[in-house]
């Protein structure tokens, strides 16, 4: 999966995850695409949550503490992942 460039950043209602918005640039065969992972700033591990292809931007709300929407998918931080290639 491409890493990108750092976007922008959200951290969650009880300061426990940070979610990170990449840009992953097309090239000549492929188009724009975003990925976000979260981080838990108590273990500092992370993940991938979100990749999806033909987008540019992110718009992204927190429904709860550990519910995040990004460009209205809804996901869970610590359980959901959302990867466009499988839908």
């Amino acid at each position: 999966m491409p890493h990108g460039e750092l976007i922008d950043t959200t951290v969650s209602p009880n300061n426990e995850y940070v979610v990170n918005a990449y840009l992953c640039s097309g090239n000549a065969t492929t188009d724009f695409s975003v990925r976000c992972e979260v981080v838990d700033l108590k273990t500092n591990k992370s993940r991938n949550i979100y990749w999806n292809y033909h987008q540019e931007d992110v718009s992204w709300y927190w429904k709860s503490q550990d519910v995040i929407v990004i460009n209205n998918i809804e996901l869970n931080v610590l359980t959901d992942e959302y990867d466009w290639r499988n839908y």
